[in-house]
């Protein structure tokens, strides 16, 4: 009798780990953080689904959203097992949404998408053929802005041919992040894909507000040895004023604190460890954003700046974190008057 039960309970659990060993591991890995996005999502998950790469697993997050997101990710889960919905009781942010999508991701490749942009349908693709043609750690594809109203449709054309590819190489990663930084969006995730190896355990730091996508690109560079950008068009990200990346969220003092605490953040992790050359021009960079993105937008339109975001950007004035060079001598010294103003007087108008 003992011996019939040791038995059983042996081939029991011989079945399982053999049925555990032949789960196979996906290629690619999406991650997509979602916030009250019922607007938008079903077209995010739908473009997936669509993909004419199929070897792939998609973890959404969902951040305690407040509206009926979770009801249209469990339909796509219900339907497709490569879906897998987690969800968060406490909302805290898309930074530590998308770091739990990283700890259970089990891909050799990860991807990330935003809930209110969708892929192309060769998105993932031709990303992995490259990825895999040139042994690359991270693969940077082209996109399309299109209206907030635009819906996903399925495209009757999704043939992939590489020969149609334009290949642009770069195994200094800082000089191919500084000639993608000439364009708009070099920091955005939803571009890229990523051997896991490039990114091993570098997470979002979940302290910021913003930025907090920039943050890891940069880590990730640490990691990387072979770049390369092709033409081909991965994403249609949403001019949208209330996505992550809005203008709304960025002409306001929420995105400028967000932006200035970035810049920081940067200074003091990056500098004494990447080249001086390329740290020059990233400050140079987010100062630009930081004037003539933010700061010259809001007090153009008369928006609220508090005496403690004064206070706080004058803090950091020429000390190596904000470069006010890239200001003409005249609005420099002008602009330092109205900060000051402001920083020791209430804005009234």
């Amino acid at each position: 009798m003992f011996l019939l039960s040791f038995s059983s309970k042996f081939f029991r659990t011989f079945a399982s780990k053999k049925e555990k060993s032949t789960v196979k591991t996906p290629t690619i890995s999406i991650i997509i953080p979602v916030y009250n996005g019922a607007k938008y999502v079903s077209d995010a998950l739908s473009s997936v689904v669509n993909q004419t790469f199929t070897d792939w697993e998609c973890i959404v997050i969902d951040d305690a959203s407040t509206d009926n997101s979770v009801d249209i990710i469990n339909d796509f889960v219900a339907r497709d097992k490569r879906f897998r919905l987690i969800k968060k009781d406490k909302n805290s942010g898309i930074g530590a949404t998308r770091n739990v999508g990283l700890d259970v991701a089990r891909g050799e490749y990860i991807a990330f998408l935003d809930q209110d942009d969708f892929y192309f349908q060769s998105a993932l693709e031709s990303l992995l053929w490259t990825a895999r043609e040139y042994n690359a750690d991270t693969v940077i594809g082209d996109f399309m802005v299109v209206p907030d109203e635009m819906k996903y449709a399925p495209s009757n054309n999704t043939e992939f041919n590489p020969s149609q590819l334009k290949i642009y190489k770069f195994t200094n990663p800082f000089i191919g992040f500084i000639k993608m930084s000439e364009e708009q969006g070099a920091m955005w995730l939803w571009r890229r894909l990523w051997r896991r190896d490039a990114i091993k355990d570098i997470r979002f730091p979940e302290i910021f507000i913003s930025n907090e996508d920039l943050i890891f690109v940069l880590y990730s560079l640490a990691n990387t040895k072979n770049m390369i950008q092709i033409n081909c068009a991965i994403a249609c990200h949403r001019a949208s004023n209330n996505s992550e990346s809005g203008l709304n969220n960025t002409v306001s003092e929420y995105g400028l604190i967000g932006h200035l605490n970035c810049m920081v953040w940067v200074c003091k992790i990056f500098t004494n460890s990447y080249p001086k050359q390329f740290m020059k021009i990233m400050k140079e960079s987010l100062s630009h954003e930081l004037f003539y993105i933010m700061l010259f937008p809001m007090l153009r339109d008369k928006k609220y700046i508090s005496p403690r975001s004064a206070i706080e950007i004058l803090k950091y004035w020429n000390t190596g974190v904000i470069n006010t060079r890239v200001l003409p001598f005249w609005t420099r010294w002008k602009l330092w008057a109205k900060l000051k103003m402001i920083a020791t007087h209430d804005q009234k108008e």
